[in-house]
């Protein structure tokens, strides 16, 4: 956990279905990274690694570094995070000195500056950085670089390569790269894959939250799944901890004649079951992987989905890969609500609904969210007396 003047940081990574995890993440303040700079400068990334983690961990290790050097920084926070990204990458192929197709790598990169009163995004890939405005709306502030997008199809083709779209795959880069920007992916630069990121600005007071995560949570979760489930935590946290009361409120919209429970109502009371749960093996995390695999592949009927409350046959418990926190049991309402434990619910329901791929995110929930008890809490707990 990370406390910003603004926001409460904390992130979560799985390896999921996949033997080995290729993200990586950075939060950290800039603050006296160079003598000059004196104020806060909070800088948070995901890096979606692939061909191996060597790309993501590189840039996790030196975007930031490279973005301190620029003479504009940070006076020109824009201007500054494109050179950091395009000498990044130089400096990523020069390292790794091969364009062999099988041995080298990439990696998406998103990040976020706050600092002075703005948010700053930028992005290469398919990451995605979105945020939830103070009107209890919900923005996608990055896009998503897939190879079929207009301008970038454009611009792989002029470069004499071309994009591939086959039957029951997502498009690629002659056939083999699913992102049209990135960082590394030597074999690919003479085919108009660039390292250039777009980049966008956004006021601090018109975002509630900030979230940054890989194309393993938005395969399976939109924007507006995110956002409802954000805010859903914080409206049962402090109420019950009862498992009674998790198994109730999805009882009651399936016990109808005509079962009217939404997707987006299954997925809060799904939320709901983690959040009242006490640890990784109880009752209502099964409940809520139950749910999570009936939206994922619809293989119970809603009306049998209906007979198992609050009764559940025995399930496995979820497999976290390296994600430890997956295994902590949150107990008290501040552990609820941290950052870390609303990332591992995230996680579980990208798992429950079938992610197959790595799944990281980077979380920045508002102060203003929070009782102002629970920011002490977390205070103490950060700065020990």
């Amino acid at each position: 956990m990370f406390l910003s003047s603004l926001y409460v940081w904390g992130h979560g990574s799985v390896s999921g279905r996949r033997p080995s995890n290729e993200d990586a993440h950075i939060i950290r303040d800039l603050k006296g990274l160079r003598q000059d700079l004196i104020d806060s400068i909070t800088f948070v990334g995901v890096f979606d690694g692939h061909g191996g983690d060597r790309a993501s961990k590189f840039v996790r290790d030196k975007l930031h570094l490279q973005l301190s050097k620029a003479r504009i920084f940070p006076m020109d926070l824009k201007e500054s995070l494109r050179q950091a990204y395009l000498n990044t990458d130089k400096l990523y192929l020069r390292e790794e000195g091969t364009s062999d197709i099988y041995s080298s790598a990439g990696t998406t990169a998103v990040v976020c500056i706050h600092h002075k009163g703005m948010l700053y995004f930028a992005n290469a890939g398919d990451s995605r950085a979105i945020v939830g405005l103070r009107d209890r709306g919900v923005r996608q502030i990055t896009v998503d670089h897939k190879p079929n997008l207009p301008a970038e199809k454009t611009r792989i083709e002029r470069a004499g390569s071309c994009v591939v779209m086959d039957d029951g795959d997502c498009p690629r880069v002659a056939g083999m790269l699913a992102v049209s920007r990135a960082i590394g992916d030597s074999p690919f630069k003479n085919c108009g894959v660039i390292a250039d990121p777009d980049i966008f600005a956004l006021r601090e007071a018109d975002a509630d939250y900030v979230v940054l995560a890989c194309d393993g949570l938005w395969d399976v979760l939109s924007n507006e799944d995110v956002d409802s489930l954000i805010r859903h935590v914080f409206t049962v946290a402090g109420k019950s901890t009862d498992p009674v009361f998790a198994t109730q409120l999805i009882k009651s919209k399936l016990s109808g004649p005509d079962h009217t429970a939404t997707r987006k109502e299954l997925l809060q009371h799904a939320i709901a079951c983690l959040v009242a749960s006490s640890g990784p093996d109880d009752q209502l995390v099964k409940i809520a992987t139950r749910i999570g695999e009936y939206l994922s592949q619809r293989q119970t009927s809603i009306q049998e989905l209906a007979t198992v409350f609050p009764e559940m046959p025995g399930l496995s418990s979820l497999e976290c890969g390296e994600y430890k926190e997956c295994d902590r049991s949150y107990k008290t309402v501040g552990q609820k609500i941290s950052p870390e434990a609303v990332a591992s619910y995230l996680l579980r329901l990208a798992l429950c609904l079938g992610s197959e791929d790595n799944v990281t995110i980077v979380l920045g929930l508002g102060r203003k969210l929070y009782p102002k008890s629970i920011i002490v809490e977390y205070d103490s707990v950060m700065h020990p007396q």
